[in-house]
């Protein structure tokens, strides 16, 4: 961290020492997403003050990324390498 410039070391520290609390918020922007399709205002708040503007939208195009990937794959039904388990049940 301590290669970091100055105005990047705290942000870098708050991110390090809040981290399972993030991971939980991020989990639940995506369950909350991927159920509504919108996020509730007491989420919305807290993923704002807790990740900021920017990290709330890398969140979001993160997921939607992710959403694409997963349902190109599905729609044109790509196949897992043979011998592979699926990871998931169908």
């Amino acid at each position: 961290m301590s290669q970091l410039p100055p105005s990047k070391r705290s942000a870098a520290a708050k991110h390090q020492a809040s981290g399972k609390k993030d991971e939980a918020l991020v989990h639940r922007i995506c369950s909350e997403l991927f159920k509504t399709q919108r996020l509730s205002d007491a989420t919305f708040a807290e993923a704002g003050a807790s990740l900021g503007e920017t990290g709330l939208i890398e969140v979001i195009g993160i997921i939607g990324y992710y959403t694409l990937i997963g349902n190109t794959l599905n729609v044109f039904q790509v196949a897992i390498p043979e011998g592979v388990s699926p990871p998931f049940p169908e």
